[in-house]
């Protein structure tokens, strides 16, 4: 119930990348076959936590002049930045937005 409710909340990438991984554990159709598959997804899940967490603590901001994204090449909006969490020194993403906080 929790994951398909942080699904819910966030609706973004990696909520995206979260609801196929929980859509294969729940293809499965006998417990044997579930039982086999629920230990790489809550490693899924957990490697997927860790990825945005540092994806909100981003580089430091001396390593580099600015994000690709944020170049002049081709600059994303700040909606498809905020979709597939991108780190950005102009708004840092939200580290309370990995978790579900309506509950």
């Amino acid at each position: 119930m929790v994951a398909v409710n942080v699904i819910g909340q966030r609706m973004d990438f990696f909520a995206l990348l979260h609801s196929c991984a929980l859509l294969l554990v729940l293809s499965r159709r006998r417990r044997k076959s579930i039982g086999e598959v629920w230990p790489k997804y809550c490693w899924f899940t957990a490697g997927l936590m860790v990825l945005q967490y540092l994806l909100c603590i981003g580089i430091p901001p001396a390593l580099c002049t600015d994000y690709p994204w944020r170049s002049s090449y081709g600059p994303l909006s700040s909606n498809v930045i905020k979709w597939f969490f991108l780190p950005d020194f102009a708004m840092r993403p939200d580290p309370l937005f990995i978790f579900c906080t309506y509950m």
